[in-house]
This record gives C-alpha cells, structure tokens and sequence, in this order.
C-alpha cells in the first residue's frame, strides 16, 4: 500500500527551497563573485609581501615594478568585480528577480547592492587613489622602505577595508544559505578565509613597532609599541571570527591557516625576488640585503596562533554554560599579548644588533629596544585595549552571523 509523504515526517528531507536565490543554485553570480574577490585579494597579499622584500633588497627604480604588478592588478580586478555586481544587482533590483532591501544596500540613490561589494569596491578605490600619490611622494622624498609612510597607510586601509567587505558579504551568504535551508559550510570556510586575511594584514601593520619603532612617546613616559598596537588590532577579529563562524575553534582555525601562509610566502618570496632581480638584470643594494628566510619573520603570525589557541581555550571553559564576557576574552588574550610581544621584540631587537654591517636598507637604523619600564608601562594599555577590542569584535560577529545584506 502506498504511503504518502507528510510534510515534517519523521525521515523525511525537507522539500528543497524555492524562491530566486534557489533557482539559481549554487554557482549563483554572488558566490562566484566572492571567490574571485578572496583570490585577487590573496594575490594582493602576496604583492604586497613580494613589494616589502623587492624594496628591501633591490630598491624602486620605476612606480610598475613586478610586486607591483601583481599587487594593482589584483586590485584592479578586485575593483572590477564589484563594479560588475553592483551593476548586476541594480538590474536585478529593477526587475524585482532577487535583489530587494533584505539582502542589499542602496547606493548613492541609484544603485542596490550587497553591502560587502559596496564596501570592496571602496577599498579599491581608496588603493587606487593612493597609488599615485604614493608614487608622487618616492618622487619628492626618495625611497622609503618604511610600512607606516602616509601613503602606505593609506593604501593599507583600503586594504583592509576592501577585505573587511569580502568577509561581510561570504557572511551575509551563509546567512542566506541558513535561511533558505541550505548548508553554509563553504560560505563559512570563505568567512573565515576573508578574516584570516584580516588578520594578517592587520599583523602587518603592525610589524614596524617590533623593531623600527619600538616605543611610543607619552610625555615623559615610553610605552612598548609593539605590545600595544597587537592588543588594539587583533583581539576583535579573532573574536569577531568565533561569533561570525560558530567554530568552538574558529580563532585558531584563523591564526592556523595565516600561521601556514606566513611559512609559506616568506620561504619562496626570496627565491622569487633573486630570481626576478637576475632576469631584469637589477643587482641588490648591498650584498647583505639579498633576501633570505629568517624565523624573526614568522614570529608574529607565531605570537597571533598562540594567543588564538588560548582564547578559543578561555571562551570554552565556560562556568555553568554562560558564555565567557568579551571583556573577560580581551582582558586574558591582553595579558598574553603582552608577554609574547615583548618577547618577540626582544628577539627581534637582539637579531637586529646582530646584523652585518650594511643588512640594513639605506637611510634605516635600528634604535634601541624598549626599556624594562616601557615593557612595564604596556602591561596596563594591552589588556585595557585588548578588552575593548574583543567587545568590539564580539559586536561586529553578532553582526556577520545574522545580518543577510
């Protein structure tokens, strides 16, 4: 005798989703979108990599070198895609086939958008806009090989805020995909990718604090930078990623795969700029800076996988099922924080007297390390600052787990 299927019985699938986003299916444009968006970006990162190696050890003698290439090329086509999506989405929006207020932004009162193309699309243009500038500085001034040059920065933020939209829009996917009954594990796998490159930009960043700067001038007092600035940067996104992905090891998942990236690029980066210098026939600036791997290079994504592990530890060791206070996480990877960076920076600096003469760029020099007291003096910022970071993030992962724009 036949049986007829009820709705909800037990062992049944459910009914597959209907509506606009399930007709197109999986390879919908967004997705396709998103994936191309995490690749130019990973391509960015490496020319951005490549461009700090090439500076140290070959110089600049025209704006269009190889990392360059690689680098605006990739940003280039970064800001392609989106353009393309916004106007695909506007058209969409028009013919009423998908795209309503729930799942886009409108723009400039013309366009509809998801949100994480409108802000990728800003990013790049912020890189753009710096690009010359930057080029028109190295004119004036001469080369720097300097990460915190205005324009540098300037381009940094575009970065991060190009990639800061890659992360919300795979997040705003795998809402969609929840909502419409399907399994979000790869738009999660891509949020997690788009924050690790968070992450390490924002490592990046902060890296001119380990040696070049090492300490921050309050008055009368000096404060470790380096300590500092990781306690500000990193804690949100790490925290962020545990809200955003629903991992119990979301955190260390990030620092894991950056941790791998970082060993990777910084083992073939050097054999990649030797080679290249070779075929273009460009002699290094001393013989001392020919480009090599050294472990004080992967020391911060180091530092970032063990405070990653400790935060997802705290966060798990909850007392009678509550969750841990974001404050209570930043105030502990805060601590720990300023332990492995001051140790990093100790390292680092005691390497840095060891270098031959010449291994460092013209116009560089290393000034001396933080004092015992301006070690003390980033204790009390670190942990103040890192719990501010972690409420931040833990916010901002309310918002990437649940918001479908």
């Amino acid at each position: 005798m036949a049986v007829e299927a009820r709705p909800g019985a037990p062992g049944r699938k459910p009914a597959p989703p209907t509506g606009p986003d399930a007709r197109l299916g999986w390879w919908r444009p967004p997705r396709v979108a998103g994936w191309a968006l995490l690749l130019f970006q990973f391509q960015q990162g490496v020319g951005l990599l490549w461009d700090e190696r090439w500076h140290q050890a070959v110089g600049r003698d025209r704006f269009l070198t190889p990392p360059h290439l690689l680098l605006y090329s990739g940003v280039a086509l970064s800001g392609i895609t989106c353009l393309v999506m916004v106007i695909w989405a506007t058209l969409r929006h028009h013919r009423g086939a998908g795209v309503d207020d729930g799942n886009s932004l409108r723009v400039l009162g013309l366009f509809h958008a998801p949100l994480g193309f409108v802000v990728t699309g800003f990013g790049c243009l912020v890189i753009a806009a710096a690009a010359p500038l930057d080029d028109y500085w190295h004119q004036l001034y001469g080369l720097d090989v300097a990460l915190w040059a205005p324009f540098h920065l300037m381009a940094l933020t575009g970065g991060f805020l190009a990639v800061l939209g890659s992360a919300y829009l795979w997040a705003a996917l795998a809402v969609r995909a929840r909502q419409a009954g399907r399994d979000p594990r790869a738009e999660r796998a891509s949020t997690a990718f788009a924050l690790m490159l968070l992450v390490g930009l924002v490592v990046n960043l902060a890296q001119p604090g380990l040696v070049l700067y090492p300490t921050i001038e309050l008055g009368p007092l000096s404060v470790m930078t380096y300590p500092v600035l990781l306690a500000a940067l990193v804690p949100w996104l790490l925290v962020a990623a545990r809200g955003a992905l629903g991992w119990r090891r979301a955190a260390t998942l990030v620092a894991l795969v950056l941790f791998v990236q970082d060993v990777v690029l910084n083992l073939t980066i050097p054999a990649v700029v030797r080679s290249v210098a070779a075929a273009e026939g460009l002699p290094f600036r001393s013989p001392a800076l020919a480009p090599t791997f050294r472990f004080q290079q992967v020391l911060p994504s180091v530092t970032v996988l063990l405070v990653a592990v400790l935060l997802d530890l705290v966060a798990a060791s909850e007392a009678g099922g509550r969750r841990r206070r974001p404050v209570v996480l930043g105030a502990s990877v805060g601590l720990a924080l300023w332990l492995l960076a001051a140790l990093a920076g100790q390292v680092s600096a005691t390497a840095a007297a060891r270098l031959a003469p010449g291994a460092l760029p013209p116009g560089l020099f290393v000034p001396p390390p933080a004092t015992a007291l301006a070690v003390l003096l980033a204790l009390p910022c670190a942990v103040a600052l890192a719990a501010a970071s972690a409420t931040v993030g833990d916010g901002l992962g309310q918002i990437l787990r649940e918001n479908p724009r």
